[in-house]
């Protein structure tokens, strides 16, 4: 098929990355935005982001002068985890809170650590958002060259075989401001959303010119 004029080539791809992060949806009131832009409210230290994300794909090719043929193996991974303040235990929402500081003061100064939490409706919601994710599959392509009748024509034909998947595991906890510091108040985790989507997928292409 390919003769003894045949070139190989094999590639392997490989990469990871990772991040720890406080990050926070947390935003400021206007006037503290004008004053302190950069300021962070003592409720926003329970932020965190931490995800990671591993990548590889294996390449083979083999070819003469008429004929390519080209296989790939890949295969993506993803997990992240991001904890947040979702709210009080209150009907008043955060943005409501952050829009008006004066009519909502006990609650914003909750929000800087003024304040402790007392009453059950002062404790706040922190939810953490926990998802993994995977791609992989195999791809396989493969071209021609030929003339017919002293015309030049390239066939192309290609398979692909690909599966990915998401999990998603997100769950809320009571939190108490207590002298600046956020704590945690035992056996009020509840799980919001456990669930996962999958999907195998067969693709085939054919083209000529």
């Amino acid at each position: 098929m390919f003769g003894e004029d045949v070139d190989h080539y094999i590639e392997l791809k490989l990469s990871q990355s990772d991040e720890d992060s406080n990050e926070t949806y947390m935003g400021l009131t206007d006037g503290d935005f004008a004053s302190t832009p950069y300021r962070r409210y003592a409720v926003s230290q329970v932020g965190n982001m931490v995800w990671e994300h591993n990548q590889s794909m294996l390449t083979y090719s083999i070819s003469n002068q008429s004929i390519m043929w080209v296989n790939r193996l890949y295969n993506n991974t993803f997990t992240r985890a991001w904890q947040k303040v979702n709210g009080f235990n209150h009907t008043t929402t955060l943005q409501n809170i952050i829009a008006n500081p004066a009519e909502y003061e006990d609650f914003y100064q909750i929000l800087t650590g003024e304040r402790d939490s007392i009453a059950v409706s002062e404790q706040l919601i922190v939810g953490t958002n926990d998802r993994s994710y995977y791609s992989r599959g195999w791809q396989s392509d493969l071209s021609y060259s030929t003339a017919i009748f002293d015309i030049e024509h390239v066939i192309k034909t290609g398979v692909r075989v690909h599966q990915d998947r998401i999990d998603r595991d997100h769950f809320e906890q009571n939190f108490k401001m207590t002298q600046g510091i956020m704590t945690p108040i035992d056996d009020t985790t509840e799980f919001t959303t456990v669930d996962y989507e999958k999907a195998m997928r067969f693709l085939s292409t054919l083209k000529i010119r």
